[in-house]
Order: structure tokens, then sequence, then C-alpha cells
């Protein structure tokens, strides 16, 4: 913990309040990250990695349970943990086979953890918090090697205290707490992504193979873990010929060696990737409205320190209120920056910011889509716009002006609570927006579990596939499942006697009304968001009764 003791000296030697500040988020961060690993719903995607790391594919899964016949929810739960004879070379098969856009990095550790751990949900997030913790010696020592004190005097008072106040953000930031107690490879991703940046900006400082070496190796690590950081390691060579001034010296060549060789090195996952194409990322190219897509990455900039009360399902005023402060907030840092930081400082944060984000949003905007609106796809983006405010923050913080540090200090007082009290509203939250398909997914369980007698029938399509998995942890042991393979309008499984509910989750309109004719009963929606729609069949004063003893009005 020498880069945590070194931290705070820098920051006690200009503002002793400020070491505390610092101290106390880290500490309320460790919190938030560590409790309640078994509360939040264990979703789609986090029950995909259950399965990846147990070395099952889908399609084992279909062969063997969307047949047509019953079965129980203990059942599916068997696909969600290791079973005899499975080994790493499933684990990558899996992935290499279906899921070819997630490398296998975070999965084979993941599988190494949980031959020890177990394969519990609270076991496989505790391997993402561990992971997670290693964001805050990554981000000390990017800090540092971005501003190092003594290279220059216009940055020479920066260092500690934007590490310090770097290190607060990160560790009171939702983002960062939720990506951290989720099981899938973002924190990694995260973590790797701070590492390579510090051992590029050090191999620049230093110029030795062995320092170029390592950021090689770093960059590797980071395209296994998740493709896009190719483009970080693009934007990265780009960053090296500009500081240079375009010209061709050792620090170039050295730096275009390092990079292609990592690059070089993920090479055979990049084969695996153009020959199983999967079409797991398809939705990403969906035209959205332009102002839902505005109204996402306003989301974007608030969720990087705080939640809004849209986050917990619901508006209020004061969602409208912070986003304008933090763009303005966002806009003041950057240009403050870019004044007062030698251009090897703002350079990079400026790449770090636009690697990723910028190749994302412009396909968006010119032919329509949503691929710059999952959170978890942005994650250099994020972590540049904390160092960004970090460093203004830092800058105001030392102002000769009385009045001037006052005012931000109290701004950093309140950035900071705002990110702890949303981090807390959260650890009360059984769901979050990074659930995102299946932010609601518990009210389904919930309608579910209530009946009396339930039987829930669904097929493999689309989202159906995941949305049976995750179910499989919150359904009650005796509901019972009838799976098909797909949603075949000729064909509609016959449905057992001796069941007094039955549900059907994500049904095509012809699969409906065919099960409607069969049954000679009328199928009702149950409920329904943007993603999930539950319907029932029976007779509808039954549904009316059902629905009043819920407390619930049918559609919502």
């Amino acid at each position: 913990m020498n880069w945590l003791r070194q931290t705070r000296f820098k920051i006690e030697k200009a503002y002793g309040w400020l070491s505390l500040v610092v101290a106390i988020a880290l500490v309320l961060g460790l919190f938030f990250r560590l409790t309640h690993l078994d509360q939040p719903l264990y979703w789609h995607d986090e029950a995909y990695t259950s399965l990846r790391v147990s070395g099952f594919t889908a399609q084992e899964v279909r062969e063997d349970l969307f047949t047509g016949r019953l079965v129980s929810i203990a059942d599916v739960a068997r696909y969600q943990h290791p079973a005899p004879g499975k080994t790493v070379v499933d684990v990558v098969r899996s992935l290499a086979l279906e899921d070819a856009q997630h490398p296998p990095l975070y999965y084979l550790l993941a599988r190494g953890w949980v031959q020890i751990f177990g394969s519990s949900v609270v076991a496989l997030r505790s391997l993402s918090v561990l992971i997670g913790l290693l964001l805050f010696p990554a981000l000390y020592w990017l800090c540092q090697e971005l501003l190092r004190p003594g290279e220059k005097a216009a940055v020479r008072p920066l260092a500690g205290l934007t590490t310090g106040l770097a290190l607060a953000l990160a560790a009171v930031s939702p983002y960062h707490v939720l990506y951290a107690q989720e099981a899938r490879e973002y924190g990694l991703w995260s973590v790797l992504t701070l590492l390579f940046s510090a051992a590029f900006l050090r191999a620049l400082r230093l110029n030795s193979w062995s320092a170029w070496g390592l950021a090689t190796l770093l960059l590797a690590a980071g395209l296994y873990t998740q493709p896009l950081m190719l483009m970080l390691g693009a934007a990265s060579w780009v960053y090296l010929l500009l500081v240079n001034d375009l010209r061709l010296n050792r620090s170039v060549v050295r730096g275009s060696v390092a990079l292609g060789l990592g690059v070089l090195a993920f090479g055979p996952w990049l084969r695996v990737i153009q020959v199983n194409q999967a079409p797991g990322t398809s939705w990403t190219a969906v035209p959205i409205p332009v102002d839902t897509w505005l109204k996402a990455w306003g989301l974007h900039l608030q969720r990087a320190f705080l939640l809004t009360h849209e986050d917990f399902g619901f508006d209020h005023w004061t969602s409208q209120l912070s986003l304008p402060l933090l763009l303005l907030l966002v806009v003041y840092a950057g240009y403050t920056l870019y004044r007062t930081t030698p251009p090897r400082v703002w350079l990079f944060v400026a790449v770090l910011m636009a690697c990723v984000a910028l190749p994302l949003a412009l396909p968006d905007l010119v032919l329509g889509g949503q691929r710059s609106l999952s959170g978890r796809y942005l994650v250099p983006f994020y972590l540049g716009l904390q160092v960004l405010v970090a460093v203004l923050l830092a800058q105001k913080l030392h102002d000769p002006r009385p009045c001037q540090r006052q005012f931000w200090r109290a701004a950093t007082a309140l950035l900071l609570t705002l990110g702890v009290v949303s981090c807390a509203l959260n650890t009360q939250s059984q769901t979050a927006w990074t659930k995102v398909i299946n932010y609601r997914l518990p009210e389904v369980a919930e309608a579910i579990n209530a009946a009396p007698q339930p039987l829930l029938v669904s097929d493999s399509f689309g989202v159906n596939f995941g949305n049976i998995l995750a179910l499989s942890y919150l359904l009650k042991p005796q509901v019972q499942l009838l799976l098909i393979g797909s949603p075949d309008i000729y064909h509609v499984p016959q449905i057992p006697a001796g069941f007094s509910s039955v549900f059907v989750l994500n049904p095509s309109d012809a699969f409906r009304q065919l099960l409607a004719q069969q049954q000679n009963q009328p199928v009702q929606i149950q409920f329904n968001d943007a993603h999930l729609f539950l319907w029932r069949l029976g007779d509808q004063s039954r549904i009316d009764e059902f629905e009043r003893s819920l407390g619930i009005n049918g559609i919502h």
C-alpha cells in the first residue's frame, strides 16, 4: 500500500483536509463494493458468464432443455455450474463457437476462481470485486505518469491533488461500483486500460525496450479481455506520433513496434472472431430517435459521478438540473485542461476519452443506431472523464484566491457526496441500470412465483435464452418450465394438465394467437416493459382476481 501512503503524504503537504476526504471516500468505496453481493439481480449477461465459465455451450442447453418437454428450475440451474469432465478447453471452445466477441482472459480467470471458491453468485462476483480494487493503484500510477512532479512547472502542483481527487471520485463512482459487483469482464477492462495507459506513458518517458515490452503485454491482455481495446491501441499510436511532432525517431519506432506486437499477439483470437461471427451485438445497429440518443449520452455524463431518479425508475426535476450543471463542469474542465497543461497531458486525456467513444458515436449519428449507448463499452471514456474533472478540481483548489478555493471546495464536497448517496441508495436496490433488458425481471419472477401451480412457457429466440437462465435464480423450485427451441408458428406445444397458472414469456404474436386457439382460452398481458412481455393463459376473471391479490393492474 506504499502508493496510498505516498498519495496521502502529497495531499497532506498541500491540504490536510483533503487527505481525510480521500481516505473516507476509499473506505466507503470499499464498503460499497463488498456489501450485499448476493442482493443485486443476477441478470441475463451474468448468467451467460456462468454458462461459459462452466464450459457449456448454448447449443448443448437447447438440445437438452428446449425440447418441448417439462423441465424444472434445477434442470436449468445445472448449466450454471461446472460439471465433471468440463475443463478450461471447454470454456475457450464455448466462447470461440458462440460468443467470440468476448475474448477468454476474464473467463479463464473466473474458471480458476470458481474451482477454488465455488460457482455461487457471491463467489463469482467476489472475483470482480477483487479485480475492481486494483483500479485504485492502477489509477494512482496513471496520474503519476501523466502529471509527473518536477517535470513541468505547469503541472508540478497538480500531481498529488489530482491523484487524490481521482481516487476519491473513482471510489464513490456508481459506474465503477456497479461493474465491480458484476460477474462480467468490464471491471478487468477498466484496470487493464489504466495499467496500459500508465505503462505507455512510462515507456514514452524511459524509451527502453523493457518499458515498451510491459506496454505490449498489457495491451495484449486488454485485447484478450475486450476487443474494443484495439481502439485505445490505435489512438495511443496516433498520440505517439503527435507528441513526437510526426518525426520518425527512436521513440516512434520502438513504440510502433511495441503496439504492433501487442495487436499481433491478439491475431489468433481476431481470426476466431472473423470465422465465428456471432449476432450478439446486432442490436447496436437498430436505429433510435435522436432525442433518445442524446438523453442516453446525458446519462453517461451523470453516471460517472452520480445516479439520478431515472436510474431508479422514476422522473424528478433534480435529474434535469444535474445534467446541465455536469455538462458545464465537464466543458469547463476541458477548457481549463487545454489552457493550463502541456500538450502531452491534455492530448492524452482527450485520447483516452475519445478512443472508443468517437468510433462508436459517429456511426450512430451518420448511420443510425445505438453502438455508443451502452456504458459498458465506454470504459476509457468514463476513466478519462474522471481524470479530467479531477485535474480541474485540483487546479481550482490550488487557486491563490480564497473565494475561488472556498467555492471549489464546496463543489468537490458536493460531487463526492452525490456519489456516496448514489452508491448508498444502490445498495438498497435489487436492480440497476446496468441490468438493461432485465431491469424489471424481478417483477416477472414475483408474478410467476405468486401464482398457484405455475407453468412458464418460452423459447430460445433472441434474449429469451438468457432470460430463462437468469430466471432460474429467481423462480421458486415448484415452478415448471415448458421450453421450445424456436418460435415455430406451425407448432405449439400441448400444455400438460395440472397447472392452474400458465405464463408465456416474450411470445411472438402468431405463437400467442395459436396458443389461445389451441387452449380455447384468452392470452392476456400480465406485465410488460420495453424488453419483457409476460402473458397469462386463462379466464379473464381469474386473471383479474390474481392481479388484485398482487396489487397490480396488468400492464405496467
